[in-house]
């Protein structure tokens, strides 16, 4: 019998490597008699090792089993840091297969010398971790001597910095900060418990990341590890590697369509962001493939392949299934969403008048398709979803302009109903952020990320966990999910926080672009980004009601687009050299009143 090996090309590694990263030291060990055990709380969330020593005349097994969180009682809950059931019975080992999966180590020692315990080849996600020996020890405190913990990632470079008069925001830009570097290890996760690379995930954080962290080659070796598990029709993988998952995928081997979205947008970053266009024009045999493969099929078809706007706090259960808000409507538009992104890709790169003329015969065909099948009179999409309003804008679902702007006031009115919140799942919610700041509702932004009635964000942020939760969670017990809580998909607002905050954004020519937002409960804000351009600095200062002072420091040969808006006017200005080819640009700013605001225009 001969079995085939793997394929592809092995060559060298090129991506940063995984390393420990932040020192931690318990914040509390206690001998816990509901527990059974000694408990070790770490004071926080990590993803990373566990260390300690196990005292040299202990003899006997010691098990540590890792968890995120403690049930009401203080006894130790492994609900959302496991994944699933272990399926199969084993009795040499006492596993029955209805058992969840516990993250946990076992040693078991049999020499009379001081064990040095750390893990090597895993890593978990934990902040208590519950000791339990066999026999019996009388002293934890003896066992066990210098524990501590570290977290563990891939050892990206930090291109960004954010602090601001408010502790919650810094506390939600570290968080998100967290989140994302716990599960990036070789490969972008979705969570520590599952650590499968969701396509979803990615185009959801893919900005979110890029602010965060220098991201060029973990992005084409992601986009590589998409490429090789294509399927041979073409589809793209819900998952890279791919593990078997395929929910609501397009066909045998290939995942839902806003997971397959992925693949285009990853080239588009590494080309536009980071200005590699040799590596994507190297891999357009791959991306035309897939492209070819969508046009493919027939569109009554593929517009239910999908999971629309996964995540939101509106998504139900039907069949023991989770369906999110308007899921068919969002499903057809994202299919619209994907072609439209091979459009602008493409339009950068050789390729052929055909194809582009075929791609944009779809683009019309379904874009008209959609709009008879779902639109309202006054309108709405659907149901008029929150979800379902902004995927029209991002898809572009209207005729004219008049209907572009009902969308808008749409989006706007219905999220005002709704108190504030942003009812969105993680592509609704990564959008959200850039389409209601282009329409100059920041407010309706910050509010919402300093929202403190459920659901909120800063809820994640209690007890001391410095990460986030898959869902928002709901302590009046409404919840319908339980999920991890070291989850990333919903930290897509630090962009925000970026390019209105700070106010520095890279747009997708990759000229630079300086906006700020004045939020009115802030007194100061400072922040830096690190572009291919070079380093821009940027800070603000309220020095009454009505005054600012604001500074960015940045390239001397660095081109800009300033936009201050009608809000303010320019009482003072100055240009001074900062030393290494650097030059700081200060402005002492005033509130114009509507008035003056129409004669001072843009600053």
């Amino acid at each position: 019998m001969k079995i085939a090996g793997p394929g592809g090309l092995l060559t060298s590694s090129f991506i940063p490597k995984i390393k420990r990263q932040k020192h931690y030291l318990p914040a509390v060990v206690a001998n816990h008699s509901s527990n059974e055990g000694m408990l070790i709380d770490f004071g926080t969330i990590l993803s990373g090792h566990f260390l300690c020593d196990i005292a040299a005349d202990y003899l006997g097994q010691v098990a540590f089993m890792y968890a995120e969180e403690l049930n009401a009682d203080g006894t130790i809950s492994f609900d959302s840091s496991i994944s699933g059931t272990y399926g199969v019975t084993d009795e040499a080992h006492g596993i029955n297969a209805g058992d969840p999966i516990i993250q946990k180590d076992v040693i078991k020692k049999t020499e009379q010398e001081i064990f040095q315990f750390e893990n090597q080849f895993c890593y978990h996600s934990f902040r208590y971790v519950l000791v339990k020996t066999e026999p019996d020890t009388g002293s934890f405190e003896e066992l066990l001597s210098n524990v501590r913990a570290y977290s563990l990632h891939t050892d990206l470079a930090s291109v960004s910095k954010f602090h601001s008069s408010s502790d919650e925001l810094n506390r939600l830009w570290e968080a998100a900060q967290n989140t994302r570097l716990n599960n990036i290890h070789s490969y972008f996760e979705d969570c520590t418990r599952e650590r499968f690379g969701y396509g979803g995930d990615i185009v959801a954080l893919i900005d979110s990341q890029l602010y965060s962290h220098d991201m060029h080659k973990l992005l084409k070796k992601v986009f590589m590890d998409f490429a090789y598990d294509q399927t041979p029709a073409g589809g793209i993988p819900q998952t890279a590697p791919y593990v078997g998952i395929m929910t609501n995928g397009t066909s045998n081997g290939a995942g839902s369509l806003g997971w397959q979205l992925v693949f285009p947008v990853l080239a588009s970053r590494i080309g536009q962001y980071y200005q590699d266009t040799a590596f994507v024009q190297e891999h357009l045999p791959e991306l035309l493939k897939h492209l070819e493969y969508l046009l493919a099929f027939d569109f009554d078809y593929i517009r239910y392949c999908c999971l629309g706007d996964w995540g939101s706090v509106d998504a139900g259960i039907q069949n023991r299934r989770i369906v999110s808000p308007d899921q068919e409507f969002c499903s057809a538009s994202m299919y619209l969403i994907l072609l439209e992104e091979y459009k602008a890709l493409f339009a950068a790169h050789n390729v052929s008048e055909t194809m582009m003329e075929t791609l944009e015969l779809r683009i019309v065909e379904a874009r008209s398709a959609i709009i008879d099948l779902f639109r309202n009179e006054d309108g709405s999409f659907s149901s008029g979803t929150q979800s379902s309003t902004i995927f029209a804008l991002k898809a572009g679902l209207h005729r004219n302009e008049a209907e572009k702007h009902q969308l808008e006031r749409n989006l706007i009115e219905r999220i005002q109903k709704e108190d504030g919140v942003f009812r969105f799942g993680i592509f609704g919610m990564s959008w959200a952020y850039t389409i209601l700041s282009e329409l100059g509702e920041d407010d309706l932004i910050c509010n919402w990320l300093s929202r403190r009635q459920e659901p909120n964000y800063l809820s994640m942020l209690t007890n001391g966990n410095q990460t986030l939760s898959e869902y928002f969670p709901l302590q009046s017990g409404t919840n319908k999910l339980q999920g991890s809580l070291n989850h990333a998909m919903f930290s897509s607002y630090t962009v925000w926080m970026m390019e209105k905050l700070v106010g520095i954004s890279v747009k997708k020519d990759c000229s630079i672009q300086l906006a700020p937002y004045f939020a009115t409960d802030l007194t100061e804000m400072n922040g830096s980004l690190l572009t291919a351009q070079g380093e821009i600095e940027a800070q603000w200062v309220r020095t009454d009601a009505n005054n600012f002072m604001y500074s960015v420091t940045l390239p001397e040969s660095m081109d800009y687009d300033f936009r201050l808006g009608y809000a303010y006017r320019i009482i003072n200005k100055e240009i001074t050299a900062s030393g290494d080819g650097r030059e700081t640009i200060k402005l002492s700013l005033q509130v114009a009143d509507p008035i003056e605001a129409v004669r001072w225009g843009n600053a």
